[in-house]
Formats: structure tokens, C-alpha cells, sequence
């Protein structure tokens, strides 16, 4: 059985954040290590609150799950601060064989911010070149480069300049619109041999499911990406694996509370 690192932030709920990506694990038979960059308060009625671990704190969390040597894939969510995601650079540059997914969170569904804005360039600069796959949402997607997103063309676009900096990147659909297509976009970056860019759109049945069902998705997504990525499983099989995984999951729990 591989393993699998979570470096993410602690939701008290479950629904999101490191105990959601250690369920993804679970689901596919890979075992979960987990280091905490972020803890939060949240939950219904609750004032959110965010406070990041110290970055020396998060580095000694992340080199004791790596040392283990069990540990064939990570998986990257909110990490607070610039300090933090250099912490994660260093760390992922001693173990560039390991896959790495990085899920750039913006905020908690509350509106609470998961990471600063000088964490933002550090991360766009330093962490995602060394990211094997990069899973933002159109919100995150457009502060990552700076232009508005309105259609799966314009999805496209945008990851096209996210994966010039080196990884594959998936632009998931859910905020863009009410059709009843849900639409994600994967981009393969040009590779060494100088072979063009490679995007193809990803669809799949919309579901009708409650603001709070919908909660820690992209955790979800990105964490079962990283758990096919241990079992030795090409991007694109990854992400169409999980994809079919997160919409089955969603569609059992929406059949099962309907």
C-alpha cells in the first residue's frame, strides 16, 4: 500500500481541509500522512477564524511524514503564509521524484483568507514550476493570472499560462454558471520535445446539491488525483479517475439525503 501526504489546513468539521483528503486516501487504498499548516474555526454560526502554524513547525512536520520513505505522492491545500509555502518548496525540493498536487486554496467557503497575499506570489513563483498538477477553481484560477474567466475557452487560456510554469494544470468549472454540464479543463504543458500545448474539456452531469454537501470538493479532487499519483498513475488517468470517484461519491450522498 503507498502513502500519501496531506499538507493542508485542519477543518474541526471534517468536511474540508487535511480529515477530507485523508478520506480521499482511504478510498483508494492509500495510506494518509498529514502535516497541519493551518488551523481553523468553522462551522455553522461560528465567526471563522484562521491562524497558520509556524513555518520551522510545518518543515519539521512535512520532513518527519517524507523521512518515513513511505510517502509516494503529495498533496498541497492551504498554507497560510509566504513562510509556510517556502517551507513546502524546500521540503519538495529535496524529494522532486514525488509527485506533488497543489491545491491553491483562497479562502474557507466562509469567506476566511487561507493564504496572504505575499503567499501568493511565493506560491506562483517558487511553488507551482515544481508542482506536478495544480488543481484551481475559476476564482483562484483568475487571481493566479489576473484576468477575468467566462467561459471553457477562456478556462483554457488561463490554464495555458498557469502550466507555462511547468505543471498540468485542471481549472474545475463549478463557478462558472448553472448549465447542466459541470465543465473542467485539464492543460498538458508543452513537453521537452517541444510538442504544442494540450487541453481538453472534462464534462460531466451537474449536480442539485446543497451549498454545504458542496463543501471541500476541491480538497476531495485534488487529494484523489494525489492518491492515483502514488499508485504510479499517468496525470490524465489520475485526474479522470478521480473525477469519476468525486462525482459518484456526490451523487450517492445526494441520492442518499434526497
Amino acid at each position: 500500500m503507498p502513502g500519501a501526504l496531506t499538507i493542508a489546513g485542519l477543518d474541526p468539521t471534517g468536511r474540508a481541509g487535511i480529515v477530507a483528503d485523508l478520506r480521499a486516501f482511504g478510498a483508494f487504498d492509500v495510506a494518509g500522512a498529514a502535516a497541519v499548516a493551518v488551523q481553523t474555526v468553522q462551522g455553522p454560526g461560528i465567526t471563522p477564524q484562521v491562524r497558520a502554524v509556524e513555518a520551522d513547525w510545518l518543515a519539521d512536520q512535512i520532513k518527519a511524514a517524507l523521512l518515513t520513505g513511505a510517502v509516494a505522492a503529495v498533496k498541497v491545500g492551504a498554507l497560510g503564509t509566504a513562510a509556510n509555502v517556502r517551507a513546502v518548496v524546500d521540503a519538495m525540493k529535496a524529494f522532486a521524484d514525488v509527485p506533488l498536487v497543489v491545491d491553491p486554496v483562497a479562502a474557507t467557503s466562509s469567506g476566511a483568507t487561507l493564504l496572504d497575499d505575499a503567499g501568493w506570489q511565493v506560491m506562483s513563483e517558487e511553488l507551482l514550476p515544481i508542482a506536478t498538477i495544480v488543481t484551481p477553481n475559476i476564482p483562484e484560477t483568475e487571481r493566479l493570472v489576473g484576468a477575468p474567466i467566462a467561459s471553457a475557452e477562456a478556462m483554457a487560456k488561463a490554464g495555458r499560462k498557469i502550466a507555462d510554469r511547468g505543471p498540468f494544470v485542471l481549472v474545475t468549472g463549478g463557478h462558472l454558471g448553472a448549465d447542466e454540464r459541470l465543465c473542467d479543463v485539464l492543460v498538458a504543458p508543452p513537453d521537452r520535445m517541444g510538442m504544442p500545448w494540450r487541453s481538453e474539456s472534462i464534462a460531466s452531469e451537474r449536480l442539485e446539491l446543497p451549498a454545504k454537501a458542496l463543501r471541500g470538493t476541491g480538497c476531495r479532487l485534488s487529494a484523489a488525483i494525489a492518491a492515483h499519483l502514488a499508485w504510479g498513475h499517468a496525470v490524465h488517468d489520475a485526474v479522470v479517475a478521480a473525477r469519476h470517484w468525486l462525482q459518484a461519491d456526490l451523487a450517492a450522498g445526494r441520492d442518499k439525503h434526497a
